[in-house]
């Protein structure tokens, strides 16, 4: 009885050596640097992962052999930016995961537009809801962090020789784009708010307005003078009395104030008047800076009144940021290429 239990544990001990060998044997072997083995356990959490976001689909065998690759050459990488002295701090990871996920999660309209994550546990949290490995996720952030730095280091002069969208081209871009550039109608307004909240005695709030109003339409304070110290801040400018435009079908605006208020704005109202108004939020000493009617805008007109940036210089970015897209792309593979030819890579397909 002794001797079966014995032969019972022992066979149990060799079953679980053997299951343990085979989980760990290697998908691939590589060598650039040194030499390094891509273990199977590791695929299978790569490809499960893939799996996850396939919603449960398994992988072809193309896609496996794909993942791979991917694996493969950012092993190759690592070795070659560890023997330059090129590196990821810890602290650029996090970040970047953040930012990564807060895109992916915009695109699929969980939260919204423009909105970045930043507390690590929320981070975490919706990570693993949408299929993602944790561990994995930071490993793959910090592996496309080092390509980044890789390619950049060692190939700065492409990158620095790349010339300046001429005015050609950031022409025949606008005239093929030019729909984008439609304005509304809008105002400009400067203005010194009186906030009502809750619990606030409102005929008293509008009272302190009034009374404002006419010291400034009568001439006893001019209205440059008043709005830098009367009146409450205002949630969407930084200062008191800092101009601010509202456009003609702004949903934001139509919300925060009421419809009532911005259908007032576009009402006749004339430029460098003074008007005492009632909005959703509160009473309103509003001076009207501008008024434009709906256009198209020109290559040389300014994207928003308040800013100096023009149609041309913005236009300017995005065409060498799709340049330099283009050319980060093709020195990607160039660099891959590269590291695949002076490297000795074993896959074992039957392990995928």
């Amino acid at each position: 009885m002794k001797k079966s239990a014995l032969l019972v544990i022992l066979f149990t001990l060799i079953a679980q050596i053997f299951g343990q060998t085979l989980a760990d044997r290697p998908v691939a072997v590589v060598k650039l640097h040194k030499t390094e083995v891509l273990p199977q356990t590791k695929f299978r959490r790569y490809e499960q992962t893939m799996k996850m976001q396939k919603k449960g689909v398994d992988l072809t065998l193309d896609e496996k052999k794909q993942l791979l690759d991917v694996l493969i050459n950012q092993l190759l990488v690592r070795q070659d930016a560890a023997k330059l002295g090129i590196s990821v701090s810890d602290e650029e990871v996090l970040p970047a995961a953040m930012q990564g996920l807060s895109m992916e999660l915009q695109q699929m309209g969980q939260i919204p537009a423009g909105a970045v994550l930043t507390d690590p546990e929320q981070f975490k949290k919706l990570l693993v809801e949408n299929g993602h490995d944790y561990d994995l996720y930071l490993e793959n952030t910090r592996n496309s962090l080092l390509i980044e730095k890789y390619i950049t280091q060692t190939r700065r002069n492409d990158f620095d020789s790349l010339p300046a969208p001429d005015s050609k081209t950031i022409e025949e871009f606008y005239n093929q784009n030019i729909a984008q550039f439609a304005q509304p109608e809008y105002v400009m307004v400067s203005q010194i708010f009186f906030a009502v909240k809750t619990g606030d005695d409102k005929a008293s709030v509008k009272k302190k307005g009034e009374d404002l109003f006419r010291k400034i339409t009568g001439g006893q304070i001019s209205f440059d003078d008043a709005v830098k110290e009367n009146g409450d801040d205002f949630p969407f400018t930084k200062i008191k009395g800092q101009p601010f435009t509202v456009a003609r079908a702004d949903a934001q605006a139509a919300k925060y104030f009421g419809q009532a208020f911005t259908n007032e704005l576009f009402a006749g109202k004339e430029v460098s008047r003074i008007y005492f108004m009632e909005s959703a939020v509160g009473f309103h000493i509003v001076k009207i800076a501008d008024h434009k009617q709906a256009s198209v805008l020109g290559v040389d007109d300014r994207i928003n009144p308040m800013q100096e940036i023009t149609v041309r210089t913005y236009l300017s970015q995005i065409i060498m940021n799709q340049m330099r897209q283009q050319l980060y792309a093709r020195l990607q593979q160039e660099v891959v290429q590269d590291l695949r030819s002076r490297s000795e890579v074993n896959t074992f397909e039957d392990a995928l």
